[in-house]
């Protein structure tokens, strides 16, 4: 396709910094016409079409219209010459599945796919259709094959790679007194991840600083809070002013500013992405280790759009985080009835209705993990899940429920598996559960461990360890803070 450059007027005049439309970039836009001069097609008989969109947006609106003005101007006409079926998951990957799944029973002459995740879909259940793609911005990252000549034999279509070594240009012509740009993306999607790395790469290339600020989370009632505080800050030019004033008096601005992060990243989102990296480190085998998985509320469920889910990973019908790493481990991943229950921390419970939180954590949790599955861990990825699951079986057997379950955080039954130590790195002492038990079928010699343990205790009694944390690296005031200067 020709290079074509559009200018929207309108919308520069609002642009709060001045940009500058030089001669030549009005030229080259007053020169981008594209000619639609295609030769007509005949039919014979009626070819039958399956579009697919992950959800409705302006994006695969525009595709979906495209290609039907484009058959229409080759001359087939929908209903003589061709029948075409649309479908939406509404950005739900079960959904999203079960839409593959009709398409590949119907046959239809051709599947037509709208956006990364549908792709990705289509691949995984459709085999024999020819796929057409659209609207994707790196086929080959997706699934489709090793390179854009070497792929899947029933696949074509078209990326929608932006140019952005050019864009880069364009800015800084623009704009030449920038210094640092920014973009918007979704860690989850890995289109998205594609094209902010190909952005960074481009305007490195011509001398524009990196810059990142992303807050790993480890507690995921902060990280649902963060998200939403964050997205309140986004869309409120009222709130940031009066937000930064408050931080003003309290010396948390920096350089004089409101920092906002690029995005907010919940630890197991991240521990999910470097999974394989993570096996590859794997010492110990864990393959006769029986796990059921609970999700955090405040994870996947304040902020449901950016979680992660995966047709590869329980079918894409539950929530990928922790299952992804255990099933990378080589763990049995158990499902179970109640996986969608709140642990029973709750929002309110923990504080006013203690009861609720024990007899929910024992009845609708432990009790069924145990029984259903049956399983020798549950796993987590919130500290509050997992203190509320661990917690309260002593008081559960103390009311006569002994349902004796390990429970664990993903990332410390992945330092297990790689060979940590259970007590000094895991920490495997603080919990009520016994995980002993999980242990000696993992082939750990806990006894041995918890007397290196001991011994490592009486040299920090001592004062003989080392810290990881340097107060002075804090990005603002705090305890213990002092400004490095340059």
């Amino acid at each position: 396709a020709p290079e074509r450059l559009a200018i929207n007027y309108e919308a520069a005049k609002g642009l709060r910094d001045r940009w500058i439309i030089t001669d030549r970039l009005k030229r080259l836009a007053e020169a981008g016409i594209v000619k639609n001069d295609q030769p007509k097609v005949k039919m014979e008989g009626k070819l039958s079409l399956s579009l697919v969109h992950y959800v409705e947006s302006p994006t695969s609106e525009a595709m979906e219209e495209g290609l039907l003005a484009q058959l229409e101007k080759r001359g087939l006409k929908r209903g003589i010459d061709y029948e075409v079926t649309v479908r939406s998951a509404q950005r739900d990957m079960a959904t999203l599945a079960a839409i593959m799944d009709a398409v590949a029973s119907e046959e239809p002459d051709f599947l037509v796919t709208s956006s990364t995740p549908t792709l990705q879909s289509a691949i995984n259940k459709v085999k024999e259709l020819p796929i057409i793609f659209g609207t994707v911005a790196n086929p080959v990252i997706a699934g489709a094959g090793k390179s854009n000549e070497d792929h899947l034999p029933n696949l074509t279509g078209v990326s929608s790679m932006s140019a952005f070594e050019d864009m880069v240009k364009l800015l800084k012509e623009c704009m030449p007194g920038a210094k640092r740009i920014g973009t918007l993306f979704v860690p989850a999607e890995i289109n998205s991840v594609f094209y902010k790395e190909a952005l960074e790469k481009s305007a490195r290339a011509q001398g524009l600083p990196d810059g990142y600020y992303y807050p790993l989370v480890h507690c995921g009632t902060s990280f649902g809070n963060y998200k939403e505080v964050r997205a309140y800050l986004i869309h409120s030019a009222p709130l940031r002013e009066k937000v930064k004033k408050i931080l003003a008096k309290l010396g948390r601005l920096v350089d004089g500013k409101l920092l906002i992060p690029e995005e907010v990243v919940h630890y197991s989102e991240w521990v999910h992405m470097m999974r394989e990296d993570i096996a590859r480190r794997q010492t110990i085998d864990v393959s006769n280790i029986r796990a059921t998985i609970h999700p955090a509320c405040h994870v996947y469920k304040m902020v449901p759009q950016d979680a992660i889910y995966d047709d590869n990973i329980l079918g894409g019908n539950r929530v990928a985080v922790s299952t992804g790493i255990m099933e990378s481990l080589g763990t049995q991943v158990i499902d179970y009835s109640t996986w969608y229950d709140c642990c029973g921390f709750g929002f309110r419970h923990i504080i006013s209705e203690r009861e609720f939180t024990r007899s929910f954590a024992i009845d609708r949790k432990i009790k069924v993990a145990v029984e259903e599955a049956p399983s020798d861990v549950m796993i987590g990825h919130d500290t509050g899940c997992i203190t509320t699951l661990d917690k309260n079986q002593w008081i559960g057997k103390a009311a006569g429920k002994d349902y004796s379950l390990p429970v664990l955080a993903d990332i410390q039954f992945a330092a297990l598996a790689c060979g940590a130590h259970p007590y000094k790195i895991v920490q495997s002492h603080w919990h009520a559960s016994a995980t002993e038990t999980l242990m000696e079928k993992m082939g750990i010699d806990w006894q041995a461990k918890k007397l290196e343990f001991e011994a490592y205790l009486k040299e920090v009694e001592a004062g003989n360890f080392d810290s990881l944390y340097d107060p002075r690296l804090a990005i603002t005031s705090g305890p213990g803070y002092q400004r490095i200067e340059n």
